[in-house]
């Protein structure tokens, strides 16, 4: 009886047809596009984190060298002071007194960049006192 089957019987071969293979690749093709997309999306993200992250660090520098300077510096004087270029990062200051405490002073630093036309900006605000 195999003797029948191998000679002229037909047998069902075994194996993906056309069809089962075309499905196989565009399920495939579908998950390895929405990966690609994830991946797009993510190196965006990891992009504007980075960025985030240099102009705390600039903004931070600042604010510890203003802190650090003596409390009649003209660089604490009471007002807007001209921005500082700390790489692609323009960092700039407002000093403002704190109604009711005396000998408190108000540091607002912000260091402002440009992305893909878009102004954006860190902001870090610190209190100073000079105790004597």
């Amino acid at each position: 009886m195999c003797e029948e089957k191998r000679r002229g019987g037909k047998e069902k071969e075994k194996g993906f047809t056309l069809l089962e293979l075309i499905i196989a690749i565009s399920i495939l093709t579908v998950g390895l596009l929405a990966v690609g997309s994830m991946q797009t999306g993510a190196i965006v993200a990891n992009s504007r984190a980075y960025q985030i992250t240099e102009s705390t660090n600039a903004a931070q520098v600042q604010l510890e060298e203003l802190i650090r300077k003596p409390w009649g510096s003209t660089d604490l004087s009471v007002g807007a002071h001209s921005p500082v270029s700390v790489g692609r990062y323009s960092v700039s200051w407002n000093v403002s007194t704190v109604a009711g405490l005396p000998n408190t002073l108000l540091i607002t630093v912000t260091a402002q960049w440009t992305e893909k036309g878009v102004a954006r900006s860190t902001v870090l605000t610190v209190a100073r006192t000079n105790l004597m």
